[in-house]
């Protein structure tokens, strides 16, 4: 497989799960304006994954515990009610006690893997009696992939597959430079299929910010992608593009290291954007499709 090394048997169980919990949704557009020509001489893409190539949307009113409850049946784990609200106190408590011993620690965009957060819930959630049991970590990653995908449900952006069989066809090498956790690969190969991310992606040049615990907008992930760029292919930073929703996580980074970017605003949220950042892209379009054409 192109991501990480994992059981076979779970990965599969894990895949068939998201898509069985997964459906259709609606790219939300940011009120920017599409500008910009042809990006010539182009030979490599980074890609960010959410509201990028995945439509996707928080929902807060699942997260108060409504969703843990609900992935807790899905799995047969007996928790007791009072799980389910003093889940969401200890996730949000340890996720900021990781990210205030990581600033601590000098990083100033930390990251934490989910798992480890999980871990740590479910242990104290045992320890006060209102869960079962320790699960284990096969158990801890079909708990995290239920939760997600019932608070924060994601579907990929129109033409999404062709765009990247398009490029890859081109001999445009293909890479992730995305705040990810351990299941956002799972998500990609559920919707575009093992063989065609295989394909079109290139592991080495694929940077998820749960494996560096450092999140955008540090410069730290698109750097390590470009220099495994330049490192595996000898192609410089002014021959690739970053193309992302951000204008802060994404455009800035990449303009900083002499990278191109590319706005995409197709599901970058109603919200209006910073216009400074969105002048620092390279261009700016309203559909992923539209970035065949450009390049």
């Amino acid at each position: 497989m192109w991501t990480e090394d994992r059981k076979a048997e779970l990965a599969r169980e894990l895949i068939a799960r998201i898509r069985a919990l997964s459906a259709p949704r609606r790219p939300v557009p940011a009120p920017v304006a599409a500008r910009g020509g042809r990006l010539p001489g182009i030979r490599a893409v980074f890609f960010d994954v959410y509201n990028t190539m995945l439509a996707c949307a928080f929902d807060e009113t699942r997260a108060d515990g409504r969703a843990f409850a609900q992935a807790c049946a899905a799995l047969g784990f007996a928790a007791a009610p009072a799980a389910a609200p003093r889940h969401a106190e200890l996730f949000r408590g340890a996720i900021e006690a990781e990210h205030r011993e990581s600033r601590g620690r000098g990083i100033a965009f930390p990251e934490v893997d989910i798992r480890a957060v999980w871990r740590d819930v479910l242990a104290r959630l045992h320890a006060e009696g209102l869960f079962p049991r320790r699960p284990d970590e096969d158990d801890i990653a079909r708990l995290a992939i239920e939760y997600e995908c019932r608070v924060d449900p994601a579907w990929p952006v129109p033409g999404l597959a062709d765009l990247l069989e398009d490029l890859a066809g081109r001999g445009i090498k293909l890479g992730i430079v995305s705040n990810a956790q351990f299941y956002t690969p799972l998500v990609l190969e559920a919707f575009l299929g093992d063989s065609r991310a295989r394909r079109c992606f290139d592991p080495v040049l694929c940077v998820w910010s749960y494996r560096l615990k450092e999140a955008k907008p540090s410069p730290r992930l698109a750097s390590a992608a470009l220099d495994a760029l330049r490192t595996e292919y000898g192609i410089a930073p002014e021959e690739a593009v970053m193309v992302g929703n951000s204008p802060e996580k994404d455009i800035l980074p990449a303009a900083a290291l002499g990278c191109a970017a590319v706005l995409c605003t197709a599901d970058a949220g109603p919200e209006a954007l910073e216009p400074e950042a969105c002048a620092k892209a390279a261009a700016v379009i309203g559909d992923l499709r539209d970035l065949a054409a450009i390049l």
